[in-house]
C-alpha cells in the first residue's frame, strides 16, 4: 500500500477529467509497490526508488490520457526502468559520499535480527548480480523470475515477442548463475 503522502500528492496533480483521476488513483493503488520493487531491482537505493517511484506516478498523470486501459502496469514499467537508468547515470556522475551504503544495511526489525540480516545480505547479493546483467536481460528477469509475470506479460510490457522473452530470461539465468559460481569460488578463496 502506498504512503498516504505519495498517494495524496499523485492524485493532487491536475488532471483533465473525473475518468482520468479515477484511472490514476487506481494505478497508485494497484501498482504502488510494483513500481518501488522494479526501481529497487534496477539498483536504487530506497531513498531513490521513494522518489523515483513518485516520479513515475506522476508522469503517469500527466500522459494518462494517451495510455489505454489496461496498460498502467506496462507503462509504469517502462517509465520506471527509464528513470532508474536516468538516476544510475546521475550517481554515477556524483561524488560518493561517506555512508551511501549504510542506510540499506539497518532495514526495519520484524522477525529475528538475524534472519532479517541474512534476507538483507540476500538482496543485497542479488542486486550486485543485478547490476551485472544489460538492462534487456535485467527487464526479463525482474518481471519472470521476481515479480511472477507471465512470458506472454512480459513480452506486452516489454513490447518484444514471447520467444524473445523466453530466449532473454534463459541468458539472463544463465549469466546470474555464471556469475554466482564465481562469487561463490571467490569467497572460498578468501576463507582461512
Amino acid at each position: 500500500m502506498p504512503p498516504l503522502a505519495s498517494l495524496a500528492s499523485v492524485t493532487a496533480l491536475e488532471l483533465s477529467s473525473r475518468s482520468d483521476r479515477a484511472r490514476l488513483k487506481s494505478a497508485v493503488v494497484a501498482y504502488y509497490d510494483f513500481a518501488w520493487r522494479v526501481l529497487r531491482r534496477f539498483g536504487l537505493s530506497s531513498d531513490e526508488a521513494d522518489d523515483a517511484t513518485q516520479e513515475v506516478f506522476a508522469v503517469l498523470a500527466s500522459k494518462i490520457a494517451a495510455v489505454e486501459p489496461g496498460a498502467e502496469k506496462t507503462y509504469l514499467f517502462q517509465t520506471a526502468s527509464r528513470l532508474a537508468s536516468n538516476v544510475r547515470r546521475r550517481r554515477a556522475r556524483l561524488p560518493v559520499q561517506a555512508g551511501d551504503g549504510e542506510l540499506d544495511a539497518h532495514p526495519d526489525p520484524s522477525p529475528t535480527p538475524e534472519s532479517l540480516a541474512d534476507a538483507n545480505q540476500r538482496w543485497r547479493r542479488l542486486d550486485e548480480l543485478l547490476a551485472r546483467l544489460p538492462d534487456d536481460l535485467r527487464s526479463v528477469f525482474i518481471l519472470c523470475e521476481i515479480e511472477s509475470t507471465t512470458l506472454a506479460e512480459a513480452a506486452s510490457m516489454l513490447e518484444i515477442p514471447q520467444g524473445t522473452v523466453a530466449s532473454r530470461l534463459r541468458r539472463a539465468r544463465a549469466q546470474l548463475l555464471a556469475s554466482m559460481e564465481v562469487c561463490s569460488s571467490e569467497s572460498r578463496k578468501d576463507e582461512p
